[in-house]
């Protein structure tokens, strides 16, 4: 027996509503939910993702279980990461990221949310020049990108996500002083 619905408005997004309670977005475009028997992505297709229009018809993508939170808080996600002065992430409860009802998330501090889980994802830390030297020897890769994060990852004790992080800017970045 499947639970009730609430469908509750998704902040900035206007063309979406979330089914907290289920852990579900309808789309108003196509009339559907999205991601209904989807794969995932990320390290071992753990989590699920999608792109949503804004107000503006800009694409956004977002983790399912962010837009649940945003939508069950009334906030955009850029607000609910910093409104108890620390970054926060969305815990999985149970540990099934595929569960994205609102009963199975919780706002956590990111010691909080690794604290919960049963490994430690990374034991290497890459030195910036380690970094340096992937992201110039990215350039000259022009096929098959994710079999080379995870080559290169694999290679050096890191998950591909983070050797796909360091090629994309997001993580050890350069400071300048300008």
């Amino acid at each position: 027996m499947e639970k009730e619905v609430l469908l509750t408005p998704i902040p900035g997004f206007p063309d979406y509503i979330a089914d907290c309670i289920n852990g579900r977005v309808y789309s108003k475009l196509s009339n559907k939910y999205l991601l209904q028997n989807a794969r995932g992505t990320g390290d071992n297709n753990k989590y699920l993702m999608t792109s949503l229009r804004d107000s503006e018809g800009k694409y956004h993508h977002m983790y399912l279980h962010e837009i649940i939170m945003s939508s069950h808080l009334g906030i955009m996600k850029k607000d609910w990461r910093e409104a108890f002065g620390q970054p926060l992430e969305v815990n999985h409860r149970s540990k099934d990221t595929k569960d994205c009802s609102i009963q199975n998330l919780e706002l956590t501090s990111s010691k909080g949310n690794k604290a919960t889980k049963d490994m430690v994802i990374n034991k290497v830390r890459l030195s910036m020049e380690i970094a340096e030297q992937i992201r110039e020897e990215f350039k000259t890769i022009t096929k098959n990108k994710i079999d080379w994060y995870k080559s290169k990852g694999s290679e050096l004790g890191v998950t591909f996500r983070s050797i796909q992080n360091i090629c994309l800017g997001n993580t050890y970045k350069v400071v300048t002083n300008d």
